[in-house]
């Protein structure tokens, strides 16, 4: 009887733990979805605006992909390109600070 009683135990323990992984898995999806659909209304408005703001997209993927950044340093000046856009700087504490936050 002792034995029925723990196996029914570990059994009950078992489906719980089952139940709250799917429940995890199951909010975890939602977030998700409602994450990439917010991103894709805002995508969305911005495309729908006048002529230089909706290119606002095409900008942010840019400045925000790893690729988007390319950092070549000279002795006295740097050259910093964000996305298609690259401009020469001599100062040294925006190029770092630029460095220091792209890298983060």
């Amino acid at each position: 009887m002792t034995s029925n009683f723990a196996q029914a135990q570990q059994r009950l323990a078992a489906r719980q733990q089952a139940r709250e992984a799917e429940n995890t898995a199951r909010l975890a999806a939602q977030r998700a979805d409602t994450s990439t659909s917010r991103a894709a209304r805002t995508r969305a408005q911005l495309d729908r605006l006048p002529f230089p703001f909706a290119r606002l997209n095409t900008a942010w993927d840019a400045v925000s992909s790893r690729e988007g950044i390319s950092w070549g340093l000279n002795a006295a000046t740097a050259l910093v390109g964000l996305g298609l856009y690259e401009f020469e700087t001599n100062d040294v504490g925006i190029t770092e600070a630029l460095k220091r936050v792209w890298t983060a």
